[in-house]
């Protein structure tokens, strides 16, 4: 928490402009933030259209094309599902998701766990959902305060190879740390 996770998002989306530097990325990057408070702005046209990739959309995520006209309404699983299949129907080159699962029950994680898996373009997702983490991703970034880790693999098998990462770390600290100690002897031995 607080190491620019969403900040990370907003720059690569193009909703934030870097105080430094320069960010590429493609045409198209799509955004799904972790709050859906408001519909997404092309929602009435995904829930209007009548092309077979909505279709499908809708029906794996049993959206109901009323849900436009009574969005205060509606769940907050719901909205969150409305968010993502409009996100999909545009196809994105790349696809940004905050916390997809955050605050949902068992049947709507899943529907939405389903349906990103068939998405095929680039996917950056922020979350703490280990099942999510583990099912969707084959890239992993753990972002410290001052170091950026990456990883193949899944979440489990990343922090697996991270943690033993920080075990060579530590104890090459240890044996430096000796041979710095027994350097200083030495150097004294000589004054």
């Amino acid at each position: 928490n607080g190491s620019g996770k969403t900040t990370l998002l907003n720059l690569i989306s193009g909703k934030l402009k870097p105080a430094k530097g320069l960010i590429k990325t493609s045409e198209n990057p799509v955004y799904c933030e972790q709050r859906s408070d408001l519909p997404h702005p092309l929602f009435s046209e995904f829930c209007d259209s009548h092309d077979s990739f909505s279709g499908k959309l809708k029906s794996q995520l049993d959206i109901s094309t009323d849900w436009e006209y009574r969005w205060e309404t509606i769940s907050f699983g719901e909205r969150k599902k409305s968010w993502i299949a409009t996100a999909l129907w545009l196809q994105p080159e790349i696809f940004l998701l905050d916390e997809p699962t955050n605050h949902l029950d068992w049947n709507t994680k899943k529907q939405i766990i389903l349906t990103l898996k068939q998405f095929t373009g680039i996917g950056l997702i922020i979350s703490h959902d280990r099942e999510l983490l583990d099912t969707l991703c084959g890239k992993t970034i753990l972002l410290g305060q001052d170091k950026i880790y990456q990883f193949k693999g899944n979440y489990t098998t990343s922090i697996i190879e991270f943690n033993k990462l920080n075990c060579q770390i530590k104890k090459q600290n240890i044996l430096l740390k000796k041979e710095k100690k027994k350097l200083h002897k030495e150097t004294n031995k000589l004054k």
